[in-house]
């Protein structure tokens, strides 16, 4: 009975720091947090964690059923259940990042080659501004906001390299270096970085359709195990029943 009044108090308690609390999940939110949302476009991040933070306090209900579930079991439950859901939203971010991640790897060498093409009779600036109508959807926004960026400051370094950085691609990265260098390098020079950069978006290219071919293959021998699986049980099953009828016979 102590033990349901004392969980019953606790209960109060945290629902009258719910304002507090949530602060404090703002606060030790996981490092790579900002990045995800800038993956995922998310710009409102304290509704995000506002909206994380309701589904945690799910769990704290559970104390209700104290005078039915032993003590030390319900309040392991608890704990258990407010660990799962406090981490089931990030790592469910994380994945849908990943993914868009992936699809980045793949998107950018082939956005590359449409801006080579464009490069040939047009600056840098122009050959971005140019690309952003046929640029990937995922792209537009960051490309627009560059654009706007070398309008105003045309010689920093940093406004080629901030783009898509949140990404951790070292490749892009490679590749706006190459971009600052062929606007502002001779002209002997730009031909060359301008070669650099066609051997290798062809080399990326050309592994990043390995890489997705590989990963259809592997789907595809997974699902041409189903049959398989399946002609292994019904072997199996018929082996049981012919084993069944044989000892009932005896």
């Amino acid at each position: 009975m102590e033990a349901s009044i004392l969980r019953a108090i606790a209960l109060l308690v945290w629902m009258a720091l719910d304002k507090q609390i949530l602060v404090l999940v703002e606060k030790i939110a996981e490092n790579d947090l900002d990045g995800l949302f800038k993956i995922m476009r998310i710009k409102d991040q304290k509704a995000w964690l506002s909206k994380r933070y309701s589904v945690v306090k799910s769990a704290r209900y559970l104390w209700i059923l104290s005078p039915f579930i032993p003590s030390v079991l319900l309040d392991v439950l608890v704990l258990l259940l407010t660990i799962i859901l406090y981490k089931q939203k990030y790592y469910w971010l994380k994945q849908k990042a990943i993914q868009k991640r992936l699809l980045m790897r793949y998107q950018f060498p082939i956005y590359l080659r449409q801006l080579q093409v464009l490069l040939q009779n047009n600056t840098v600036l122009t050959s971005f501004q140019l690309s952003i109508s046929q640029a990937p959807m995922s792209m537009k926004e960051d490309i627009q906001t560059m654009v706007d960026h070398l309008c105003l400051h045309p010689n920093q370094l940093e406004e080629y390299m901030t783009f898509l950085e949140y990404y951790h691609l070292p490749e892009i990265q490679r590749a706006m270096k190459w971009m600052y260098r062929y606007q502002y390098s001779g002209a002997l020079h730009s031909y060359h970085h301008f070669n650099r950069m066609i051997v290798a978006t062809s080399k990326w290219l050309r592994q990043e359709r390995s890489f997705q071919k590989s990963k259809h293959l592997l789907v595809s021998q997974w699902w041409g195990l189903v049959p398989l699986l399946a002609v292994s049980l019904v072997f199996m099953s018929a082996m049981m029943q012919i084993m069944m009828n044989l000892f009932e016979r005896r």
